[in-house]
């Protein structure tokens, strides 16, 4: 019995895919062709793309200062901005490199007197359009204190390259000009 009833489910299941195999359309097999013409062919220019290594590290500097009788610890900390904002082209090379920030902070004990963060978009209006677009802030130096301003030398540099430009830089710390920051004396590093 059961040698029977395997023996018609396999009949039907042959004529179904037979009927099946009936009811398909066949697909048109004849070639298509199509004619391109080109009128000049421009040899392939191939360029390389080369990006400054992604950079995680804060670069710290502490330092202790004397502002009148009281000694403050004045804090600046670099980083990477990671960017791949800047692109310099060189034939067929193109450079893709990377921003940085500089925050600066002045404590007493545990008070924080100020807190300021530099970047190179802050000097837009002071550098050449040129050095401007391809340069990075790649340095910030505590250099002194008069008056009521901190100083700071800024340093300005176009990577893989000797191109560079320095500069003064001055920060209000106290008073209500707290914060503003004025920058001069640009002259280019030999």
């Amino acid at each position: 019995m059961k040698t029977l009833l395997t023996m018609l489910c396999a009949f039907s299941i042959l004529i179904s895919c037979k009927e099946k195999q009936s009811k398909t359309v066949p697909l048109d097999t004849t070639p298509k062709t199509e004619v391109v013409t080109k009128l000049k062919s421009e040899p392939q220019k191939t360029e390389s793309v080369v990006y400054w290594q992604t950079d995680y590290d804060t670069i710290s500097n502490t330092q202790n200062i004397k502002i009148g009788n009281l000694v403050h610890q004045l804090d600046i900390k670099s980083y990477s901005l990671n960017d791949s904002s800047i692109t310099k082209m060189n034939g067929t090379l193109k450079e893709i490199y990377h921003n940085y920030n500089f925050n600066i902070i002045l404590k007493r004990h545990n008070d924080t007197i100020f807190q300021s963060v530099f970047h190179k978009e802050m000097f837009k209006d002071s550098l050449s359009r040129e050095f401007y677009d391809k340069c990075i802030l790649l340095g910030l130096e505590y250099t002194g204190i008069r008056s009521n301003r901190l100083y700071f030398k800024g340093a300005f540099f176009v990577p893989d390259t000797d191109w560079g430009v320095q500069n003064e830089i001055a920060i209000f710390y106290k008073t209500n000009k707290k914060n503003q920051f004025s920058s001069g004396n640009y002259k280019e590093i030999e």
